[in-house]
């Protein structure tokens, strides 16, 4: 418990660091937006600068690296394999989505860009609401297991009737996260589409995705590592490792049940942005 406290108050003080490292972030990323738009015509130069892009939108402010960082962080069954392959999921649905947004609105239906944009907002409602469902599916799972006995005292192994869960919980953080798409994406994907190189946005938001997923691999990793840290400190001697585990995992459900909410609540007041519309980008993986 000494080291969850430590690792609260250490978040604590670095909290200002943080913030000012995150607007850089914004202010780094909103440039290479533009430098997007710019080298669309060149196949080597978008392509590198979309991976920087990628790189840099996943380092900034964003609700989906909350959930997976938090997810991982407060389930002991999860290991460094699982943040790598739930992060790299992750992006890479986000990255179908706008390519789909784009397809079906723009391509399919013929809406200008500026509307797919406004109905970003709508996708990003179902993905707020999902992440609530989500915290509260996976409080009442760790109720469960706090009422369950703990008849193995081993905080290592666990019982092969939680491994179908897990996997539908990883996947329920994957979509909640996934489907809300890249407002930066939409739009560049809408300008390949007016200079005619759609397929070419497409592979350069491909491989954005592929930035992304390195960024929140990294982030994802780290998460496990300092819940493995956390643990081994914080290893019960008379068997209540197990009441701890649930503990851990029903706060984890509490705080991304929390953050689905607020972000349901705040974004009835704040449209949806992007660098290329002059405001900087808040929200996104």
């Amino acid at each position: 418990m000494g080291a969850i406290v430590a690792l609260g108050l250490a978040a604590y003080f670095l909290q200002p660091a943080f913030q000012s490292l995150s607007l850089q972030i914004v202010l780094w990323q909103r440039e290479l937006h533009r430098a997007l738009t710019l080298a669309i015509s060149d196949w080597v130069a978008l392509l590198s600068i979309s991976f920087a892009y990628g790189v840099f939108h996943a380092a900034g402010p964003g609700h989906g690296k909350a959930v997976i960082t938090t997810y991982l962080a407060s389930h002991d069954n999860t290991t460094r394999r699982t943040a790598v392959w739930m992060s790299a999921a992750s992006a890479l649905v986000q990255g179908l989505t706008a390519i789909i947004v784009v397809t079906v609105l723009v391509v399919g239906l013929g809406w200008v860009t500026r509307q797919a944009m406004g109905s970003v907002y709508w996708v990003e409602q179902v993905s707020f609401a999902m992440v609530t469902l989500l915290g509260g599916w996976l409080c009442l799972r760790a109720t469960k297991r706090l009422r369950k006995p703990d008849t193995h005292h081993c905080c290592s192994s666990h019982d092969n009737e939680q491994v179908p869960t897990d996997w539908r919980s990883a996947f329920g953080v994957i979509v909640s996260v996934g489907i809300r798409p890249c407002t930066g994406a939409v739009l560049m994907l809408g300008a390949a589409l007016l200079l005619g190189k759609f397929m070419l946005g497409v592979a350069a938001v491909l491989v954005m995705s592929l930035g992304t997923a390195l960024t929140v691999s990294v982030l994802a990793i780290l998460s496990v590592y300092a819940r493995d840290w956390a643990q081994r400190w914080a290893v019960s001697p008379d068997g209540k490792s197990h009441q701890l585990g649930g503990w851990i995992a029903l706060i984890g459900g509490v705080i991304i049940m929390l953050l689905g909410v607020s972000l349901l609540l705040a974004s009835g007041s704040q449209p949806v942005t992007s660098p290329l519309l002059n405001t900087p980008p808040l929200r996104g993986l």
